[in-house]
């Protein structure tokens, strides 16, 4: 069985999931966008459950598009 990885960058601007094989090679991605809140001048906020939500998302749709069995990551 081929083992796989996923590697999460959670930034200002959005989420990127990588599913990457154990060599390092790009299986899929996925972005989604941070919904940023400016509640004043110089500041920037952002949700805790939406980051968490984008992570979980992400990593679907990683999962999803690339058809790898999740018991492989």
């Amino acid at each position: 069985m081929c083992t796989y990885l996923i590697g999460i960058d959670l930034g200002t601007q959005g989420t990127k999931t990588c599913l990457y094989t154990q060599e390092g090679h790009l299986v899929n991605s996925a972005f989604e966008a941070s919904n940023l809140i400016m509640p004043g001048p110089g500041r920037v906020e952002q949700d805790p459950d939406e980051l968490y939500g984008s992570v979980m998302r992400t990593i679907s749709e990683v999962m999803e598009k690339s058809g790898i069995p999740p018991e492989s990551v």
